[in-house]
């Protein structure tokens, strides 16, 4: 009998899976399972809350990545031109104003830079304290991390972030310095390369391979650390590359969507921009806990009954 308050973790023995090829049973178990608990775990709800203190944390997390970019960079401008670009591609059809306004109270700071930006990044970690409490719920933990280290891991993601965002602008300097370099020496030279190729390539490294794998750090970083759990390493890289990929697709979808179909402009006037980053938020906080999901059943069911087949 299962016992009050426990989720229904169902069984590999299910009638329905046994219909599908061998090969497929214990992927389409593992998403089947991941659906039940993301409903029984209401994680809608916990992904209305983290997406509500995500933009309440952006501009603060903002200024907090913009700062970082200038002392390792070297360069307000550079800063900002980073920021801007990695920041247009995460939230895809935000107001890019948030970026200006930003600059402009880091400009008008002064002397109070400091404690502003402190306050910025206690403010920064906010949704992360959200983040959390939705991991802690999906792996079963009811006594959280102590509030030092709590801080410590957030800020340490916050950070963590920031050279991940540095390190893509400059591997993207990099590869467009190395693209001005090819095309002015390959000019005069036989043609061995086609030049569409290059572009293709670049566009594919740069536009959806290097996002990729930022995704998965980022994601894997999330269920590897923030819950108050032992998550093995496999686990949560496992489920960074799911939750990746349809973070990644649903990403151009959603541009698809909102650049063709979406009438929010018409509804909402100047707000669109808002509504349009607000609902995309909440949209990543869902693919966020969902793959929290998957990795639970994969680590709690899958590889418990694949380790019991092989013994």
């Amino acid at each position: 009998m299962q016992a009050v308050g426990e989720r229904p973790e169902g069984g590999i023995s299910d009638r329905g899976i046994h219909r599908l090829a061998p090969s497929l049973r214990l992927p389409f178990f593992l998403v089947r399972q991941s659906c039940r608990n993301f409903m029984s775990d209401r994680c809608f709800d916990h992904a209305v809350l983290i997406a509500f203190y995500a933009i309440f944390s952006f501009v603060p997390l903002l200024i907090v990545l913009i700062t970082a970019a200038n002392k390792f960079l070297g360069s307000m401008e550079a800063a900002y031109e980073g920021t801007l670009g990695y920041t247009r591609d995460f939230v895809i059809q935000t107001d890019p104003t948030f970026i200006f306004n930003a600059q402009s109270f880091l400009q008008s700071m002064g002397r109070y830079r400091i404690p502003g930006l402190v306050l910025s990044l206690i403010i920064a970690t906010a949704v992360f304290s959200k983040i959390e409490a939705a991991m802690n719920h999906i792996m079963k933990v009811n006594k959280r991390k102590p509030f030092i280290l709590r801080k410590l891991l957030e800020i340490t993601l916050i950070l963590g972030g920031s050279l991940f965002l540095i390190l893509s602008f400059v591997l993207t300097s990099v590869a467009t310095a190395v693209e001005g370099f090819l095309d002015y020496h390959l000019a005069s030279a036989p043609m061995l390369v086609p030049p569409h190729w290059m572009e293709q390539v670049q566009g594919f490294l740069l536009g959806i391979l290097l996002p990729y794998l930022f995704s998965v750090v980022f994601f894997a970083a999330i269920y590897k650390f923030v819950p108050n759990r032992y998550v093995p390493s496999r686990v949560a890289l496992t489920a960074a590359v799911v939750t990746s990929i349809l973070w990644e697709s649903a990403k151009r979808v959603f541009t698809w969507y909102v650049s063709n179909l979406a009438l929010y402009g018409r509804m909402y006037g100047q707000l669109e921009s808002f509504i349009v980053f607000a609902i995309w938020v909440d949209l990543s906080s869902i693919i966020l806990l969902w793959g929290a999901e998957f990795a639970y059943a994969l680590n709690h069911v899958v590889l418990p009954f694949k380790s019991l087949q092989d013994a």
